[in-house]
């Protein structure tokens, strides 16, 4: 089943049996189509004649820009799986991005001793905090990995 909405005003329920036929709202539909050239076709339906242009896709966002015998719609398509994520709540994560990385004591991240690609273990964590109330470093096994010598107040 797809949910698709037209120029984002009319929403159409389509379930398809076969690529050329199933239902839209309910109502049997059967059609003849015939790809003219890549991304163009030609479809017969209801004994009407439709040119059929696929002018823009946006995958990721699932919206379509079709041209029909002359006249631009825009299509955005859900199917099953996101109206499934959208009960769940996940269907905005890119919203949900972090942007900043919170330590995980109270004091201000000074140095981190990684970089892209670099593999460390569970035990290792590669920053160096400046904790807020006795301002003395704390390391975390970062001197042998980045070579910056810096030793903490406690040693």
């Amino acid at each position: 089943m797809l949910k698709v909405k037209v120029n984002n005003n009319k929403e159409h329920k389509i379930v398809f049996e076969n690529p050329t036929s199933g239902t839209i709202n309910g109502s049997p539909f059967a059609l003849d189509m015939i790809e003219v050239k890549q991304g163009s076709f030609h479809i017969i339906k209801d004994l009407k004649s439709f040119n059929v242009e696929v002018v823009e896709v946006d995958f990721a966002q699932k919206s379509f820009l079709v041209n029909v015998n002359g006249n631009n719609y825009q299509l955005n398509v859900e199917n099953k799986f996101d109206e499934l994520l959208k009960t769940l709540g996940f269907d905005n994560l890119n919203a949900n991005k972090i942007n900043e990385i919170k330590a995980p004591m109270p004091g201000l991240v000074i140095d981190v001793c990684i970089s892209e690609g670099d593999c460390i273990g569970s035990d290792e964590n590669g920053k160096h905090y400046q904790i807020a109330h006795r301002w003395n470093y704390q390391k975390n096994k970062c001197e042998e990995r980045c070579g910056c010598g810096e030793k903490s107040s406690t040693d």
